[in-house]
């Protein structure tokens, strides 16, 4: 799972009219890269501005600096869904 490009290109070439469930195994020998690629799938899936979710991935995964706006996003939408 280091390489997101598989399940992203999977995920978009779905028809719009596609209504049924999808499962999708993300697995990965180091934990903090299916770590890293789970926090990035929920981003692209609770954030509801395209741009706000497109401009956070670029930073989460590639940046050295994570935005205050990352952070907010990070916080207050996706921790919610991951903690215990």
């Amino acid at each position: 799972s280091g390489d997101l490009r598989n399940v992203i290109k999977t995920v978009a070439r779905l028809p719009i009219s596609y209504s049924r469930s999808l499962e999708i195994t993300i697995n990965d020998r180091e934990f903090d890269i299916v770590a890293r690629n789970i926090i990035l799938l929920l981003i692209a899936l609770v954030v509801e501005n395209v741009d706000e979710a497109v401009e956070c991935v670029i930073h989460v995964w590639y940046s050295a600096l994570v935005r205050e706006s990352d952070i907010d996003i990070l916080h207050c939408r996706i921790r919610p869904l991951i903690e215990d």
